[in-house]
């Protein structure tokens, strides 16, 4: 009785933590990504209704282009610079989960 008890506890632990496995590379994959775009739509909403404000009092609109602070600024984002660095920290996070995954349940 007792070494079914430990069978069964070994096996809701093990599904219990590749569960938070899957979450956690969940929030790291896909939660970034509907914030970055949660982030640009509202970034294009406010520049059209400015451009529509300054319309409608007779001002010029102004460029709708980002504003960089030098060229190494746009070249990182021209390059994807930071959406590299993003999926490199992602993958190395599931090859460490799946490496901690591993060590768990070959113990």
């Amino acid at each position: 009785m007792a070494g079914l008890l430990s069978i069964l506890l070994n096996f809701l632990v093990n599904n219990f933590t590749v569960f938070k496995a899957i979450l956690v590379g969940l929030f790291v994959v896909v939660l970034p990504v509907i914030l970055y775009n949660v982030q640009i739509q509202l970034y294009e909403v406010v520049l059209n209704s400015l451009g529509q404000l300054l319309d409608s009092i007779g001002l010029p609109q102004l460029s709708l282009a980002l504003s960089y602070s030098g060229l190494a600024g746009w070249l990182l984002c021209v390059l994807k610079v930071p959406e590299a660095i993003s999926l490199i920290a992602t993958i190395e996070s599931y090859r460490l989960t799946i490496k901690y995954l591993e060590k768990l349940i070959l113990r």
